[in-house]
């Protein structure tokens, strides 16, 4: 296990050197583009504190300590939510978004780094070529969903100012609330799918996959019909 996190902690400072090169080289057109002056700093902060929020829950979820996951997800959306509104409330217009983003993951790593089993072991290239090899299966699956949950973010800066994409960007993090389930549920099926297909517990597999495959169906009506009933009046409270 030490050796698999300190490969992986190496592989992905290494991997972030060159996007942060390239932030850098194009900080005025960044700070041009979402139209606040002095952003990029927070934007290279949220980055790194953004890898660090993926790889704490990875190897949490490695070590099979699923249900610790569960819970940090759950405050980093509170500290993301709570801290973006205050610091909108000061007047900090678009950079509250970010700066609430930061906070959220800080909150969730610190979290991870108190429940996981931190153990360090020696650099293997063998191992980061595996790691490398694992990771551009998942990339496609990874940019899609970034793409999904940004887009729309970065279409509506051509139309309406950085406050009004703050306020938009605040209640979709409140609806995506009643997403946790299925994030929870992914979070922690995957990993110990893995370890039952090393011990050739096929059997586990298939009733694990049929049964909690279901529940996100099941509450993705009644969070549709709470939404529209109530969606105006949890908004108010928030703004």
């Amino acid at each position: 296990m030490g050796e698999v996190i300190s490969s992986s902690i190496f592989l992905k400072a290494v991997l972030l050197v060159p996007w942060i090169f390239l932030l850098y080289i194009f900080g005025p057109y960044i700070n041009m583009y979402i139209g606040i002056r002095s952003i990029l700093p927070y934007v290279l902060i949220g980055l790194v504190t953004a890898q660090m929020r993926n790889l704490s829950m990875r190897i949490l979820a490695g070590q099979m300590k699923i249900g610790q996951t569960a819970i940090l997800r759950v405050f980093e959306k509170l500290a993301w939510i709570s801290s973006g509104l205050a610091l909108a409330n000061l007047d900090y217009g678009g950079t509250a978004i970010i700066i609430g983003f930061i906070i959220g993951d800080i909150t969730i790593v610190s979290g991870a780094l108190i429940r996981m089993d931190i153990e360090f072991g020696k650099l293997s290239l063998q191992r980061m070529k595996s790691l490398a090899t694992f990771g551009k299966y998942l990339f496609i699956g990874s940019v899609s969903g970034y793409m999904y949950s940004w887009i729309d973010v970065a279409i509506l800066r051509f139309f309406v100012p950085p406050s009004l994409i703050g306020a938009y960007e605040v209640a979709w993090r409140i609806a995506s609330l009643s997403l946790l389930l299925t994030q929870a549920i992914r979070e922690s099926l995957f990993p110990q799918i893995s370890d039952w297909y090393e011990t050739d517990k096929t059997d586990l597999i298939q009733d694990a996959i049929y049964k909690w495959t279901q529940p996100p169906l099941y509450i993705t009506l009644p969070a549709l019909a709470g939404a529209a009933v109530l969606g105006k009046d949890i908004l108010s409270t928030f703004f």
